[in-house]
């Protein structure tokens, strides 16, 4: 980059080669300025489409403190609200 902006205001400085010192900008603008952006462009829709397609996170209510027995009822009342169902195996019963 510092090669190209030397050229470029070393050749604006002299008035000379005109049509030069126009393609020159023009490739620094392009390879400095819009190519970046569009890489970053492209960057955020991809992390933005990640970010969509994950699965929502699962909220676990807290049972610290609770005995085995509170905390088992807890779990299950939560699972029953969330899946809308009446049945739940017990895991005695695998």
């Amino acid at each position: 980059m510092r090669f190209l902006l030397g050229v470029l205001v070393g050749y604006s400085m002299r008035g000379k080669k005109k049509l030069l010192i126009t393609v020159l900008a023009t490739v620094a603008f392009i390879v400095y300025i819009i190519l970046p952006a569009i890489a970053l462009l492209a960057l955020r829709l991809d992390v933005q489409h990640e970010r969509q397609s994950r699965p929502a996170q699962t909220r676990v209510p807290s049972l610290k403190g609770l005995s085995y027995e509170n905390a088992e009822t807890k779990l299950h009342k939560g699972y029953e609200e969330k899946f809308h169902t009446d049945f739940l195996p017990l895991i005695s019963d695998r």
